[in-house]
């Protein structure tokens, strides 16, 4: 609810690019205010960066190291008309190849969980985009999806992760043609200090997740908890802090 009050203090649209040294910046207007949702600079190719808005709109950058660098945005089609991209990757083999987690564009967005929402690829053509949604869910259940990233290191390998608690994560082997589910492990499973259940649903929902590009090391996060692995989530060692309840702070 705070991007209504945010456009009536910032009333534009920016996206800011700077310097190596992170000292100077150059401001791109990109029109009537709305929020960022995501940055995407391509892992290998500094001049190219995605980014994407809660009106919908995502814009591609392919001189970010000029000194004035110009971000254009891309035309949709229609399955992308009142959703907004609130997850962006950008395909480990093609520059031009993009997974977006979409959601509605809805004052319900604060629960993530009730509104709709749908994975989608999509071929950057120019100043265009083309899309096909991606069947996630064999039956087409709406599915509260949170994100959807490749696999780095296996470009035929996608995690789809969702905000509801306690399901799933969606895994496809084959290209996005078939998704498996992976149940989170009941021995990972833990309460906030003094909770009488180890089913606390922010612990047992992994929905993002970040991959090496140099190895099989890769990290799923949830609202409050990470973990981390080195073989597909076969096996994970939880990123938990320890609680002190002398200080009552946590740390590790």
């Amino acid at each position: 609810g705070i991007e209504p009050e945010m456009a009536s203090w910032l009333k534009r649209k920016f996206i800011f690019a700077g310097d190596s040294e992170v000292s100077n910046f150059s401001a791109c207007d990109l029109g009537t205010f709305a929020g960022v949702r995501c940055i995407l600079p391509h892992f290998s190719d500094p001049d190219l960066v995605y980014a994407s808005y809660s009106d919908g709109t995502i814009y591609v950058c392919r001189n970010a190291r000029a000194a004035s660098p110009i971000f254009t945005a891309l035309a949709g089609p229609d399955l992308l008309k009142g959703f907004q991209a609130i997850c962006m990757d950008v395909a480990p083999d093609d520059p031009n190849a993009l997974l977006l987690t979409l959601r509605e564009q809805s004052d319900k967005q604060d629960n993530a969980w009730d509104v709709k929402a749908k994975v989608v690829f999509a071929k950057v053509s120019g100043d265009r985009l083309d899309c096909a949604e991606v069947k996630v869910d064999p039956q087409g259940n709406p599915l509260a999806f949170a994100s959807a990233r490749w696999n780095p290191r296996n470009p035929k390998q996608v995690y789809v992760g969702l905000h509801s608690g306690r399901s799933p994560i969606r895994i496809s082997d084959d290209g996005m043609r078939t998704f498996r589910e992976w149940a989170f492990p009941e021995s990972h499973l833990y309460a906030e200090p003094g909770a009488p259940s180890k089913t606390f649903a922010a612990y047992a929902n992994p929905h993002k997740f970040d991959f090496d590009r140099k190895s099989d090391l890769a990290v799923a996060r949830s609202i409050t908890v990470g973990w981390l692995s080195r073989n597909g989530f076969e096996t994970m060692e939880d990123l938990l802090m320890t609680y002190d309840g002398a200080t009552k702070m946590y740390g590790n």
